[in-house]
């Protein structure tokens, strides 16, 4: 299973007037990895954003705001969208860029080993 840092910067949230930047830790969605999904976000300054469930649902601003930034990232039509889907397919492919962790990059490259 792969995991994808994505570092997203001034990614327009609502009209001129919120602007988010940060990062979003993409998983795999399926065995294959040929979809992701948004597991946790982490704003500029540190606030962390977790997807939200019946578990986690106390704070309705954190959960309207992880939404409105995973539907950008999740959206291959929008800008954030298809940079995402273009660092995922580079992972899965074994492309190296900065700011990536792949689980299966180690794995292709020996470096997944017990202790490690």
């Amino acid at each position: 299973m792969t995991q994808v840092q994505y570092n997203f910067g001034e990614m327009q949230l609502s009209g001129e007037g919120l602007m988010a930047r940060g990062t979003a830790t993409l998983e795999s969605a399926y065995e294959d990895d040929s979809e992701f999904y948004v597991s946790e976000i982490v704003l500029d300054g540190g606030m962390r954003l977790s997807r939200p469930s019946r578990i986690n649902s106390a704070n309705v601003f954190n959960e309207t705001l992880f939404t409105m930034i995973v539907k950008q990232i999740e959206d291959d039509r929008t800008t954030h969208g298809k940079h995402a889907a273009l660092e995922w397919s580079d992972a899965v492919e074994g492309i190296a860029h900065p700011g990536i962790y792949s689980t299966l990059n180690h794995r292709t490259q020996g470096l997944a080993r017990a202790g490690r």
